[in-house]
């Protein structure tokens, strides 16, 4: 689900009958409690930027425990350091994304290494 602004200040598409209906899995919209769609685009801002960094905290850590005694484990620190700047330039969706690449690089070493921790 993605929720954009138009480039004239509304709401996307099917955003002015939010009110009368639920969001996915039955949560109620914004417009069910009198909130404008700036409110509901700064929800989702918030949910992503919680979101990236406890995804980027968790890789940190798990690089930051193995990378001295796992060198192979250094091909994951490129994709980390862009998911950082992504979060530093407020890209959250892009960060949460190139995080999952250097998760993804992790979880193919661990299968050719399945003595490797788990992320």
């Amino acid at each position: 689900m993605s929720v954009n602004p138009s480039p004239t200040g509304g709401s996307s598409p099917g955003a002015s009958d939010a009110g009368s209906s639920p969001a996915p899995g039955g949560a109620p919209t914004g417009a069910s409690f009198g909130v404008g769609p700036d409110l509901e685009v700064q929800a989702l801002l918030a949910f992503q930027q919680r979101q990236a960094a406890a995804m980027l905290k968790k890789l940190y850590d798990y690089l930051d425990a193995n990378l001295g005694s796992r060198a192979e484990l250094a091909s994951c620190v490129p994709a980390l350091q862009q998911a950082v700047e992504s979060y530093r330039v407020g890209q959250f969706q892009q960060a949460s994304t190139q995080a999952f690449v250097a998760f993804r690089s992790i979880w193919l070493l661990r299968a050719a290494q399945p003595d490797l921790p788990e992320p």
